[in-house]
């Protein structure tokens, strides 16, 4: 192994024969349950991403294709491992989350060793959104796996938005494709939780995710995502409305007295302070023109 490396990176020849040894070692473990392999060979390929990042960092031989081939040969232990779990025993959702993680990682690993005009650059950002969503649908087959179901469609938006965001950050090609499929993706998934389970709690958290998304979108100048939101908060607000008129007797002189106190107290701040409110608004409303000019 180190005469090897020696040929193909002399100067990162020892370390890279330490991590070669350390990999191959994985497969002397005496674990054959798919999960603990996955788990070992999901680690193994973070750990090897890692090493290989910083050590690409201090020795720049390893861009070249002989250093390219020597770092690759560090993911086979780890390939081997997952190979063979997959295909003697059963895999379930967990397993495949794992595999779908740990692509998405050797993915991002790959394409930020590359500049950002390289075209295998663009490829491997493009391949990771499925890969994105593979690994969010099995991670929320596998965290509510034994729980109510109530919870699978928010889980599926956050195992979505997390790496997708990841992804628009540093994707100066498919941010704006990125963020609005992830805008769209999470609003139409607490709509749809909203829509079949109801309650106040999933309209204020609809309302919230609205809002989150009409701010990314105006931050990004994005209109589709701006309204995707909009739509999304009309609709919580609508439905919260709805909720509270339906919980509160609107009739009873308790209400009508709140009602009347509010009416007060907003009508007293408009008098004294309608003027700057109003120069606020209007400098808010040219601001979001700009941005989606």
């Amino acid at each position: 192994s180190w005469f090897g490396f020696k040929i193909m990176s002399r100067r990162s020849s020892v370390p890279l024969t330490a991590a070669y040894l350390l990999s191959t070692l994985t497969l002397l473990v005496p674990v054959r349950d798919t999960l603990f392999s996955s788990i070992i060979a999901g680690v193994s390929v973070l750990l090897a991403l890692i090493f290989v990042t910083k050590l690409t960092a201090r020795d720049t031989s390893l861009r070249t294709m002989e250093g390219l081939f020597a770092r690759s040969l560090l993911f086979i232990a780890p390939v081997i491992m997952l190979t063979r779990s997959l295909w003697l025993y059963q895999a379930d959702a967990m397993i495949y989350s794992i595999i779908a993680a740990t692509a998405f990682m050797t993915l991002r690993h790959s394409s930020l060793l590359l500049s950002v005009s390289n075209k295998y650059r663009k490829v491997m950002e493009f391949l990771s959104i499925p890969v994105v969503f593979l690994f969010a649908a099995t991670a929320t087959e596998s965290s509510v796996a034994g729980m109510t179901t109530e919870f699978m469609l928010p889980a599926f938006a956050f195992f979505l938005a997390l790496p997708m965001l990841d992804l628009a950050r540093r994707s100066e090609v498919l941010r704006r494709v990125v963020l609005s499929i992830t805008g769209l993706v999470v609003s139409i998934s607490f709509l749809m939780q909203l829509g079949i389970y109801g309650g106040i709690v999933n309209g204020l958290s609809c309302a919230v995710i609205g809002m989150l998304v009409i701010f990314m979108g105006i931050g990004y100048k994005l209109k589709p995502m701006t309204m995707t939101g909009l739509i999304t908060l009309i609709v919580a607000l609508v439905y919260d409305l709805s909720e509270i008129i339906n919980m509160v007797d609107l009739f009873s002189w308790t209400s009508l007295a709140v009602t009347g106190v509010l009416a007060i107290i907003i009508a007293s701040i408009i008098e004294r302070h309608g003027v700057t409110l109003k120069l606020h608004f209007d400098n808010t409303l040219k601001n979001i023109e700009s941005r989606m000019a």
